[in-house]
């Protein structure tokens, strides 16, 4: 999520905090929910039991009014083409069944994607298995495959490396 402003961005963090602390209580199938703040841009991650559980959620008052303060403080999102990012996630999908033995150094992968837009999270053990897949021809075809799914002018986000626990 963008905000229009830091401001806008602290007032969408209290409510997403209200969001989580109300989920611990009332949502037993919330299995995560962290909230990532950069200036104005949130970074949202949430992992649910199962689709049930996900509904549970929504119906969430906290949620509802999260999902009622958007269109006031946050900033739209270009889109992409939903095709487009059905392939990318079928490629990321192929990958990640090799993982664990094209990426020895991996600790998690996940794919998360709301209609055309992706969001993959890896983890690694250390910087050395970060640089080894980075130089892996698994890497090297998603990135092909990024620069000819995006539209024009599209860029791929990431967050660079924070060190490792």
């Amino acid at each position: 999520v963008e905000a229009k402003s830091v401001d806008a961005a602290n007032q969408l963090v209290k409510l997403l905090q209200a969001i989580k602390e109300s989920a611990k209580i009332t949502e037993p199938g919330t299995l995560d929910f962290r909230i990532y703040q950069f200036e104005e841009k949130l970074l949202l991650l949430e992992e649910y039991e199962d689709e049930t559980a996900l509904q549970t959620h929504f119906k969430n008052e906290t949620v509802k009014a999260f999902l009622e303060a958007i269109p006031s403080l946050a900033t739209g999102i270009e889109a992409k083409s939903i095709d487009a990012a059905n392939q990318l996630t079928k490629h990321l999908l192929a990958k990640k069944g090799t993982a664990k033995t094209s990426d020895p150094g991996i600790l998690s992968f996940r794919i998360y994607q709301f209609e055309e837009k992706l969001m993959l999270i890896e983890e690694y053990e250390d910087e050395k298995a970060l640089q080894a897949h980075r130089q892996s021809e698994g890497f090297k075809a998603f990135s092909e495959a990024v620069s000819s799914l995006t539209a024009a002018g599209g860029t791929l986000n990431r967050f660079g490396w924070l060190g490792f626990m």
